[in-house]
């Protein structure tokens, strides 16, 4: 699952993903998250991705 902002910068910066084992991940995609957030087709997330805390 991925979830991204509506209007990057004025409902969210963050993009976050959900792996199967439910850890969430999140990252800030930059201004053109809604483009490469709607490109993700598999759950393989880089060091750019960190686990969100509780």
């Amino acid at each position: 699952m991925v979830a991204w902002p509506v209007r990057y910068g004025v409902t969210g910066v963050k993009t976050f993903v959900v792996n199967r084992n439910g850890i969430v991940y999140e990252a800030d995609l930059g201004e053109d998250t809604e483009k490469t957030a709607a490109a993700i087709r598999t759950f393989n997330p880089n060091d750019y991705w960190a686990v969100v805390q509780d």
